[in-house]
């Protein structure tokens, strides 16, 4: 599953929580589960600092809208700006889910996080 957006507020993935989801049938629960599938590894990866892996998870149009930052379109440009992000630093991220909604062929993710470099 690739992501279609980002934001740091708002973003399309992570971990499952004890939130509820909107997801009410079994296709839509197992949609909402690999969303929060492929935020696992997000957030694996960027621990890690293994940025150049990290724009593969998202579609080739996605939509990075980071705080205090201008707005990154599609993945060719996040593989250009996210390299220099961390490098170097110890990263710890902190999520809290707010709701996984999946309506379709298409899921969202919204949830807060925190990134702490050190």
């Amino acid at each position: 599953m690739k992501l279609h957006g980002f934001s740091y507020v708002a973003l399309l993935l992570m971990l499952s929580l004890a939130v509820p989801t909107r997801a009410t049938t079994p296709q839509d629960r197992a949609a909402a589960d690999a969303i929060r599938a492929v935020g696992a590894q997000w957030r694996a990866l960027y621990a890690a600092g293994r940025f150049a892996e990290i724009p593969e998870l998202y579609t080739v149009d996605t939509l990075v809208m980071p705080r205090g930052r201008p707005v990154i379109e599609g993945r060719e440009q996040m593989r250009r700006s996210i390299g220099g992000l961390a490098a170097g630093r110890k990263i710890d991220i902190k999520l809290v889910e707010r709701e996984v909604r999946v309506v379709g062929d298409h899921g969202w993710y919204s949830g807060d996080f925190t990134v702490t470099y050190t």
